[in-house]
C-alpha cells in the first residue's frame, strides 16, 4: 500500500481502546499521555495542553497516525495541535591523520 493509501486507512480508524488492553509498555503510556491531555483540557481550558509533539517524524503519515491514537483514546475531535519535531542532522565527513 503507498503512502496516500495508509493515510486514507489511518484516517478510518475510529474506536475506543483503553491502555491497559495493551502489552506494550511505550503504547499504553502514549495513550495514557492523550487521555491525560484531554482529563487536563476538561479541568482548565484548551490552553491547559494543546500541543502533541511528536519526535522521529519521517512524514504526514506520522502525524496520521498520532490523530489516529486520539481517536482510538476515544477523542474524536481533539482541540489539540500534533506537532512534528522536526531534527534535520548533518553527517559530516571529517579527514582523520
Amino acid at each position: 500500500m503507498d503512502e496516500a493509501g495508509k493515510m486514507d486507512a489511518v484516517a478510518q480508524i475510529h474506536k475506543h481502546l483503553k491502555p491497559d488492553a495493551f502489552d506494550d509498555e511505550m503504547t499504553k503510556l502514549t495513550l495514557e499521555s492523550i487521555l491525560a491531555m484531554r482529563k487536563i483540557q476538561q479541568r482548565n481550558g484548551e490552553m491547559g495542553s494543546n500541543r502533541y509533539i511528536i519526535s522521529n517524524n519521517d512524514s504526514a503519515l506520522h502525524v496520521m497516525e498520532t490523530l489516529a491514537l486520539f481517536h482510538l483514546s476515544g477523542w474524536e475531535n481533539p482541540s489539540v495541535d500534533i506537532v512534528p519535531y522536526l531534527r534535520l542532522l548533518k553527517t559530516c565527513d571529517v579527514p582523520t591523520k
